[in-house]
């Protein structure tokens, strides 16, 4: 009701009154939407508010729980499952309305635990495990072998221990649960160690030093080596482990040396050999000497030039007189005063003892002491013709037989004979002559065989004829100093 109230001039009320009907606004219309279903608990949810504008305030509720009076809020749901969302809202005249909507997070499936492993390991192998597994997966996948966690996370390294088999598990868990992926792994027994070594030098001289170095393979505890062919034994042992596995020789003498290497591990033990051969540097010597006098009278001194070849690091020389044999240094002078008689005189060249090369050995020509004339026999050759006739006679027939002598002695093979094929330089074969014949035949194997012989034409030759299958091949004279070639040998010979 209104109601009018007037007063007049004199100070007079009046009123009039009506009665008016008020109605109130449209009341207010709650709504919201969501603007992204979201996937899981703890998303961001935004709430947009699409209520009447005559909506003066607000209320959000999640779960019976006011989270917002904003307008536009964000919220979060918490856990899978059903939540439902309310909106209040209140216009300036205490109309109330009310919006409500019901959002469904889906709980995700378990994740599939999965794994790849091989069959079959070596004891001792280190093996990497991957995790393969598929799903949502949350936190560290965990491993675990014989029912001990070795470690957790996308990748691991583990070391198998002994033979016989083990089990490998796979642990993931995920919103939607936990899953478990399990392998038998099977360990095999221990292989056997394999031995095996290299030589720095596989061609080594006289003074090298040479480094063998451990190369064996497969689960070796240890290896032991021996060396053998030297003047003293070596050995060395190398345990698991151990960083340097190397020892040195050095080659002291000419010959054959062997290297044997014993390993052993868990899967039992294995042996290597091999043989080694230590050359030399020096050359073979050959002696060779000049006697500059053959024959005399009474005390007579020779004087022996050397002319010899090769290494050589002393001289000794017989002078087949029956004195002691004496040693002379390289270039000192061989002289030595001979009586009455026929003497053969022996000079041997040695080389370096360690080097093993063999020594050679010079026989010189007969010298001839005769007794001296006596002086009575001098008087009377002048004083007669006729005797000195007879004298120059006997002289010169005496000296003939004593020539022949030499000669034939000369003939006879007494030196050292060197054959070595051409496509196998290294091969070297040596034959001896101890000055018994003057033919010798050397058998040279696969039906070849070569004939050594000495001529003498008014110069005396060596001459060797190579032979096969009873055919002669070539024949040629032999040079003294240098080789000469029959057929695929080369051959030198040195009286």
């Amino acid at each position: 009701r209104v109601t009018l109230v007037r007063t007049d001039a004199y100070g007079r009320e009046g009123e009039g009154g009506a009665e008016v009907d008020v109605e109130l606004p449209m009341p207010p219309q709650a709504k919201f939407r969501v603007a992204a279903k979201p996937l899981r608990p703890g998303d961001s949810i935004a709430l947009i508010n699409e209520s009447t504008p005559n909506a003066g305030s607000f209320v959000w509720k999640v779960g019976g729980k006011v989270v917002s009076n904003e307008r536009h809020p964000s919220v979060t749901l918490d856990g899978y499952g059903s939540h439902v969302v309310t909106l209040s809202v209140e216009d300036a005249y205490g109309q109330t309305a009310m919006a409500e909507e019901t959002i469904t997070l889906e709980r995700p499936a378990a994740p599939v635990a999965k794994f790849e492993l091989a069959d079959e390991v070596q004891p001792g192998e280190s093996i990497v495990l991957v995790d393969g597994s598929t799903g949502e997966v949350t936190g560290m996948p965990r491993w675990i072998v014989d029912g001990q966690e070795i470690g957790s996370g996308r990748s691991v390294t583990h070391r198998i221990g002994e033979p016989g088999s083990v089990i490998v598990r796979l642990v993931v868990a995920g919103p939607g649960g936990t899953s478990m992926a399990e392998k038998r792994l099977t360990v095999a027994k221990h292989a056997a160690p394999k031995g095996g070594f290299t030589v720095g030098n596989p061609s080594p001289f006289v003074g090298d030093v040479i480094r063998i170095t451990d190369t064996s393979t497969g689960p070796v505890d240890r290896a032991e080596f021996e060396v053998t062919g030297l003047p003293e034994k070596i050995n060395a042992v190398f345990r698991k482990g151990q960083s340097d596995r190397s020892f040195d020789i050095r080659c002291v003498r000419v010959g054959e040396i062997k290297i044997t290497q014993r390993v052993f591990g868990p899967g039992g033990e294995d042996a290597l050999a091999k043989p080694l051969a230590i050359a030399s540097r020096s050359i073979r010597p050959t002696a060779d000497f000049e006697s500059r006098l053959n024959a005399g009278e009474g005390m007579t001194r020779a004087e022996f030039v050397d002319r010899s070849q090769g290494t050589i690091e002393r001289i000794t020389f017989e002078a087949g007189d029956g004195s002691e044999a004496r040693d002379y240094a390289i270039g000192e002078p061989i002289r030595h005063e001979y009586g009455v008689g026929i003497w053969t005189p022996r000079i041997t060249t040695h080389g370096p003892a360690a080097e093993g090369l063999p020594s050679s050995t010079w026989v010189g020509a007969e010298i001839v002491v005769a007794k001296p004339v006596a002086t009575w026999v001098k008087n009377l050759a002048w004083q007669a013709p006729v005797g000195l006739a007879c004298g120059l006679v006997a002289f010169l027939v005496g000296n003939f037989v004593r020539q022949r002598r030499l000669r034939m002695h000369q003939m006879r093979l007494s030196g050292h004979l060197t054959v070595r094929p051409t496509d196998k330089p290294r091969d070297v074969k040596t034959f001896e002559f101890a000055g018994e014949n003057c033919e010798e035949t050397i058998e040279l194997g696969m039906g070849s065989r070569l004939k050594l012989s000495t001529r003498d034409d008014g110069v005396l030759r060596y001459q060797a004829e190579l032979v096969r299958d009873g055919q002669s091949v070539e024949s040629a004279d032999l040079d003294e100093t240098v080789p000469i070639k029959l057929g695929d040998y080369l051959v030198s010979y040195s009286a």
